[in-house]
C-alpha cells in the first residue's frame, strides 16, 4: 500500500490533500481507502496533469452534487433516458479530482474511473485508489527517468522512446492487471505517448 513518503513523492513539492474525517461518517469505504484519504492522503497535482480536489473544490463529494446533470437536457450527445439512468447511479460516484475534460470518480465498488464531462461516457482506471495512486508512481518514475536522460527543460512527451513506453506498460500491468482494458484510461495514455514516438 502507498505510504507517506511516497504521496510526498508524487506530490514533487506541491500540497497534499486529507479529507477530513467525517467523510467515512458518510460512505462505506474499504480500510485501505479511508487510510489514503484521511491519513495518507492525495498529491495536490502529478504527472499526467492530473488535480485532485480538495473538499472546497468538490473533492469528497457526490458526483451529483458535483455538477449539474440538468446542464445535459438539451445536450444532442446524451439520450434523455440515459440521463436519468446517470442521473441514478452519479449519487453513487464520489469525486477525487480531474484531467482536463475529464473527472476521476470511485464508482459504488470504490474503483477508479474516469468521465467525460462533455459525453459522461466513463473508462475504467484502476481497481481501487491505492493501486491509480502506485500506478500514479509508476508514471513519475518513469517521467524522471526520461527526464534524467536530457535537459532539465526537456518536454517529457518528446523525449520517451518505445523501452520507456514497455517498461511503463509492464509496470503498470503488475499493479493492476485490468488497465488495459479497452479504451481503459492507461491504455488511452500509452497510446497518446506512443503517437509522439
Amino acid at each position: 500500500m502507498v505510504n507517506e513518503k511516497n504521496i510526498i513523492e508524487l506530490a514533487n513539492g506541491d500540497g497534499i490533500i486529507r479529507y477530513f474525517n467525517k467523510l467515512s461518517l458518510n460512505y462505506n469505504f474499504p480500510e485501505d481507502t479511508r487510510k489514503i484519504l484521511e491519513e495518507i492522503g492525495v498529491p495536490k497535482y502529478v504527472a499526467p496533469f492530473i488535480e485532485f480536489f480538495d473538499e472546497s473544490n468538490g473533492g469528497g463529494k457526490r458526483l451529483s452534487d458535483h455538477f449539474d446533470l440538468n446542464l445535459y437536457q438539451d445536450s444532442e450527445s446524451v439520450e434523455k433516458d440515459e440521463l436519468e439512468k446517470i442521473k441514478i447511479y452519479f449519487k453513487e460516484y464520489i469525486v477525487l479530482g480531474n484531467i482536463e475534460t475529464d473527472v476521476f470518480v470511485l464508482n459504488e465498488k470504490f474503483r477508479v474511473i474516469q468521465i467525460n464531462y462533455e459525453t459522461l461516457n466513463e473508462y475504467y482506471v484502476n481497481y481501487s485508489l491505492n493501486k491509480f495512486l502506485e500506478s500514479l508512481l509508476v508514471y513519475k518514475n518513469i517521467v524522471d527517468i526520461v527526464r534524467s536522460r536530457g535537459a532539465e527543460t526537456a518536454f517529457f512527451d518528446d523525449e520517451v522512446t518505445e523501452k520507456d513506453i514497455k517498461l511503463l506498460r509492464e509496470k503498470l500491468s503488475e499493479i493492476d492487471k485490468y488497465s488495459f482494458i479497452d479504451d481503459s484510461f492507461w491504455s488511452n495514455e500509452i497510446e497518446r505517448l506512443e503517437e509522439n514516438i
